[in-house]
């Protein structure tokens, strides 16, 4: 029996079955839009207005969205003096939405809009393999949260409401280093294939520069 059940059943809260997690991923098809010029393309990657702040001529970009939503699920059973608060479900959505970006002035050149597509489409896939791999990651975090939270001593009626509150608030805080874990590892992932050599090859790519 794991420790933090022997501890319960000890002091008054009967051992229960670990709460079961499930974790859900959706990643959309990614849509592509092609209605941006290439400054307002390098606008949007360096997050400026001015053209003259602009570091960067981008003639491709993706960008993805990350949603997490919780959803925890109690019960209660009578204890020694009142009741013991118990987690039971909790369910975890991650949904992930991405958009591809091409420079509207690639529409009329084939060659450079396929590549540069191909390369965007590394960035998707990038998404999706660090998307995939955090599932273990936020089902061992959540288990580990609610195994902590769980009262090993019967709390009054009155109490059920505040306790339950307070173990959504600490498994929310520990879900969301989880996330914070995976965006920064996704933005090193993602630099790594910005890279000068990766962008000679696709200036290469189709004869004359655009």
């Amino acid at each position: 029996m794991p420790i933090p059940l022997l501890l319960a059943a000890a002091l008054g809260c009967a051992a229960a079955e670990p709460p079961r997690v499930e974790i859900e991923l959706t990643q959309n098809q990614p849509a592509t839009r092609r209605d941006l010029n290439v400054l307002q393309l390098s606008r949007r990657r360096a997050g400026v207005q001015a053209p003259a702040l602009v570091p960067k001529r981008t003639i491709g970009l993706t960008e993805a969205q990350m949603r997490v939503v919780t959803r925890l699920t109690t019960e209660t059973v009578r204890g020694d003096g009142g009741v013991c608060l118990r987690p039971s479900v909790v369910r975890v959505e991650l949904r992930i939405e991405s958009t591809v970006f091409i420079a509207r002035e690639l529409v009329n050149k084939p060659c450079h809009s396929e590549q540069v597509l191909l390369h965007e489409n590394e960035h998707v896939a990038i998404d999706r393999r660090f998307a995939q791999a955090s599932i273990a990651d936020y089902r061992r975090v959540a288990e580990e949260s609610l195994a902590a939270a769980a009262t090993t001593d019967p709390i009054a009626p009155g109490e059920v409401a505040g306790a339950t509150n307070r173990m959504r608030a600490s498994l929310s805080e520990a879900l969301h280093r989880v996330t914070e874990k995976l965006y920064q590892d996704r933005k090193t992932a993602q630099a790594a294939l910005d890279t000068p050599e990766e962008y000679a090859r696709l200036a290469a790519a189709c004869g004359p520069k655009l």
